[in-house]
């Protein structure tokens, strides 16, 4: 039983075993005799000369011809020779050992062309696994000097932030530095301020005490003055006569001392008031410095944030535009990592291909040379030889291409900083392999149009990078630069106001104190002038009184005489008060003659309880000598004969003659001083009440300018404002706007002198005005010819502020319809009005002239609902309309989708295009004429 085997090798090794086989078997039949069939019929294949058959038939011959036609062979050949048929025996042994030779052959060759087929596959694996290892220490190459970048930017990061936050703490030391030295001299300022008033006040208390000492040198000067006058004057007089000057110099002595005292003490107010100024104005300087020094720190301050700010933003900027060229470069570096990986990948491609090509032509030389007869010891020596060979061709080819692989790695990795960061510029076609050329054994090398274009997109990025942050740097240096002129100029402006706030409150002190001198200085003048004509009066009574001393009681007609000509009464009592003497001056005051006063108390001249004091204070100096009321003059209440009280000023005197005590009362009547004074008085009531007054304007004045603001501004926006707080804004989540234009105004305008205009928008807008104040809504602004109404602020109504809006927008309508211009009364005006409802955002904006405005895009749509209406209609829109309809009673068309036509922008932004929108054409029970639609 012959094995078989499977396979191209298991075919080669049946054949084998077959020939080997026949062979057995001839040489078995040899020794024994027999004849075997296949012999008879090889025989009679030769003789009728068959083609000899192929060594893969041999055996299906031999094995197929053993049916039918063998039994006829053997048959025929019986009778021929013995000799004849060894002979064909011999020459089909040798015929099938050549075949036995030729098939192991074969099998040889087929064995060397699995070794060789062994080896090549092999050496693919190797190679594959050479290129991925190559691949892989590539990529790790490259993840590693990535990493390594990474790591490295991350530390130049951290050193730029570390010096960028050291120099920021030297910036805050710095700063507070700043403000210490500012605050230190500003602490200077005011300790040397406070020595310079305290020498002023120094200065000033010596003049002061220096001006007392002269002013007093100097009366007492003018005393001694009139004093050696006077003594010149009598001294050639008599004696008694010299003795009564001397009395009447010492009673004018005594007055002028008093009137010296009494100017010494003005001198004094005034010193004092001069004083007590000096001390407003340092306090006023003192304030006035410190708040400069304050608001030159607060300055200081503001110039250092802002300088930090700067500073950080810069800094931020810088790094943000590193961190943007960082990832480029980064990806720019992985592109071109990618782009070396591809092409290695396509050599490594390229190379396979070639080493199979090789390997395919040496099978088929091999084939070529083993079958074209050459002997068995040709092959396997040759084929080492050429494999180690091709193997160290390859090898080197490799590692060409390892060096150029790592050259061009290094090349990228030793040259960062000229790589570009335009990669987006880089189109997918940049990454192909047509820059490769084939060579002449057809593989494909890399030409230089690679590093060429890598090198141009470094230089082009490396260009547009530089000059992207030179321009960002440069724009941001600039408005930097913008925000520092602008916040110099706010400071300035600041400084400025506050300078001339305090030259203003300097002035109005200034004014506010030479005012005060000048009435303390003339209340002063009035009351030396009063006190002059007193003292004046008081020393011709004390003349008069000395005069009467001077003469004898003969002269008492000159006594009488005098008595009669001085306009005080005089009236002489005993120590009892009984009345000795009552001049005609006493008789006009108190209404009494003399017969009726002459023997009465003294009491009768005085109510009742002054007279009883009077009384007491006498008694009490006649028995202990304590002077209350003698030698004094008080002002006290009299009594005339009618009853009548009235004001006067008693002065009363004592002459002791022959050890009786006689008093001397002066009576003034103070009736018309009391009224002079009572006038005053009055005046100064009068002042008071129309001070009231005024202050009552004012107040009528604020109403009104408060009142004027809350047209302009809303009342609760206006108190905050008038209050100093801050309007912080507002978010109202639902509330109707109200926009209106007058159509053809401009044409109107045109044909109208710019008075008219203006008269017909006053008549325009005081109509609609009158129409507001039915609703509950708030006039926004106008400009021009257009308005804007808003319901639901600032005070938030629920949800009738659509309703509202929309019965004010009918109302208008209407209005507007029957409007006539008396100044032509042909002119027919036309308006459109668009309403939308919806969130807004309210606040004021501006510190001058302060505007309430809204914002959002409720506001913008229901300004495109008017600017899309129709003449004489009103547009809403559909959040307005599902109000309206919730409320009911509102005549409501649908209009359909338009095209709410916006700017680029905007439309880009509030996504405008396409609306549905409705027109508001009644309402149910309206009571106004409305134009037909």
């Amino acid at each position: 039983m012959i094995a078989k085997y499977g396979g191209q090798q298991g075919e080669q090794n049946n054949r084998i075993l077959s020939a080997e086989s026949s062979f057995s078997d001839v040489t078995a039949l040899n020794g024994q005799a027999p004849i075997p069939d296949m012999l008879i019929t090889g025989q009679e294949a030769a003789a009728s000369g068959a083609a000899e058959p192929t060594p893969q038939a041999v055996l299906p011959t031999a094995a197929g011809e053993t049916g039918a036609e063998s039994s006829l062979s053997i048959n025929s050949s019986r009778q021929t020779t013995k000799s004849t048929l060894y002979e064909q025996m011999r020459k089909e042994c040798e015929r099938i050992e050549e075949n036995l030779l030729r098939a192991r052959r074969e099998v040889y060759l087929q064995a060397d062309v699995a070794f060789l087929m062994q080896r090549s596959d092999t050496e693919l694996s190797n190679l594959q696994i050479a290129q991925a290892k190559e691949i892989k220490e590539k990529i790790e190459s490259f993840e590693k000097n990535m990493k390594g970048r990474s790591e490295r930017k991350e530390t130049k990061k951290f050193q730029r932030t570390s010096v960028r936050r050291t120099k920021y703490r030297d910036m805050l030391i710095l700063k507070q530095q700043t403000i210490s030295k500012a605050a230190t001299a500003i602490r200077l300022t005011v300790v040397e301020q406070r020595e310079a008033f305290d020498n002023l006040m120094a200065h000033v208390k010596a003049i002061h005490e220096q001006q007392r000492i002269d002013e007093a040198a100097a009366l007492e000067r003018k005393l001694d003055f009139e004093k050696s006058i006077n003594d010149l004057e009598i001294v050639s007089q008599p004696d008694e006569v010299k003795s009564a000057l001397a009395k009447m110099f010492q009673v004018r002595q005594t007055h002028q001392r008093a009137l010296n005292k009494r100017i010494n003490e003005h001198l004094r107010e005034v010193q004092m008031v001069e004083v007590r100024h000096v001390k407003e104005k340092f306090d006023l300087e003192r304030n006035c410095a410190e708040e400069a020094g304050n608001l030159k720190v607060l300055h200081a301050a503001r110039i250092a944030e802002q300088i930090e700010a700067h500073v950080l933003e810069m800094n931020n900027e810088k790094e943000r535009l590193q961190a943007e060229h960082e990832a480029k470069k980064q990806v720019l570096i992985t592109h071109l990592h990618q782009v070396e990986v591809k092409r290695l990948q396509h050599a490594h491609r390229l190379a396979l291909r070639n080493m199979k090509s090789e390997q395919e032509q040496r099978l088929a030389a091999f084939k070529h040379q083993r079958l074209s007869g050459n002997g068995l010891g040709t092959g396997v020596g040759s084929i080492s030889s050429k494999l180690t060979s091709k193997m160290a061709s390859r090898q080197e080819s490799n590692a060409d291409i390892d060096d150029a692989s790592s050259d061009r790695s290094s090349q990228v990795s030793a040259s960062p900083s000229r790589i570009a960061a335009g990669i987006n510029g880089i189109t997918p076609a940049s990454s192909t392999f047509g820059g490769t050329r084939r060579s002449g054994n057809g593989s494909h090398t890399p030409t230089g149009s690679h590093i060429s274009e890598d090198d141009d997109i470094r230089s082009t990025h490396s260009d547009d990078s530089r000059t992207h942050r030179v321009n960002a740097i440069a724009s941001l240096v600039a408005k930097q630069r913008q925000e520092k002129t602008n916040l110099m100029a706010t400071l300035k402006a600041e400084m400025t106001e506050l300078e001339q706030s305090h030259s203003a409150q300097m002035g109005e002190m200034e004014e506010e104190q030479r005012l005060e001198l000048e009435k303390l200085v003339m209340e002063q003048r009035e009351e030396l002038e009063l006190l002059r004509a007193l003292q004046e009066k008081e020393i011709l009574v004390e003349q008069s009184v000395h005069e009467a001393e001077m003469v004898t009681m003969v002269e008492r007609r000159v006594l009488n005489s005098v008595f009669a000509s001085v306009n005080d009464g005089i009236i002489n009592t005993t120590s009892d008060g009984t009345i000795t003497r009552f001049n005609p001056a006493a008789v006009e005051i108190f209404g009494y003659t003399a017969a009726e006063a002459i023997g009465q108390n003294v009491s009768i001249l005085m109510p009742d309880d002054i007279a009883k004091d009077h009384n007491r204070f006498i008694l009490s100096y006649m028995n202990t000598g304590i002077k209350k009321v003698v030698g004094k003059s008080r002002r006290l209440e009299g009594k005339c004969k009618n009853g009548e009280i009235f004001p006067m000023q008693l002065s009363l005197s004592e002459v002791k003659e022959q050890d009786e005590h006689l008093f001397t009362a002066v009576a003034r009547d103070l009736t018309k001083k009391v009224q002079l004074e009572n006038e005053i008085r009055e005046k100064e009531e009068l002042e008071q009440r129309e001070l009231q007054k005024l202050i009552g304007e004012l107040d009528v004045t604020k109403a009104k300018t408060e009142d004027l603001l809350s047209q302009m501004l809303p009342r609760s926006v206006a108190n905050q404002l008038m209050d100093g707080k801050q309007v912080t804004p507002q978010t109202f989540d639902n509330a109707t706007v109200f926009f209106l234009d007058v159509v053809g105004f401009t044409t109107m305008c045109a044909s109208m002198h710019p008075t008219e205009t203006v008269s017909l928008l006053d008549a325009i807008y005081n109509t609609f005005d009158e129409v507001i104040q039915k609703y509950d809504a708030y006039k926004v602004e106008t400009i021009g010819d257009s308005y804007l109404i808003v319901s639901g602020i600032p005070t938030p109504n629920g949800d009738r502020h659509a309703s509202e809006i929309a019965t004010l927008a009918l109302e208008i309508m209407s209005k507007v319809h029957l409007f006539q211009f008396e100044r032509n009364p042909s002119l027919k005006l036309r308006v459109r009005i668009g309403l939308n409802t919806g969130p807004v955002v309210a606040g004021v904006v501006g510190t001058k002239m302060p505007r309430y405005c809204l914002f959002g895009d409720t506001v913008n749509t229901g300004s495109r609902m008017e600017s899309t209406s129709q003449p004489m209609r009103i547009q809403i829109s559909e959040s307005t309309c599902a109000m309206l309809k919730a409320a009911g009673g509102f005549q409501i068309v649908d209009r359909g989708e338009i095209d709410v036509k916006a700017s680029c922008v905007l439309r880009a932004v509030l996504g405008k295009g396409k609306m549905r929108t409705y027109f508001l054409n009644g309402k149910e029970n309206f009571p106004f004429e409305l134009p037909s639609q």
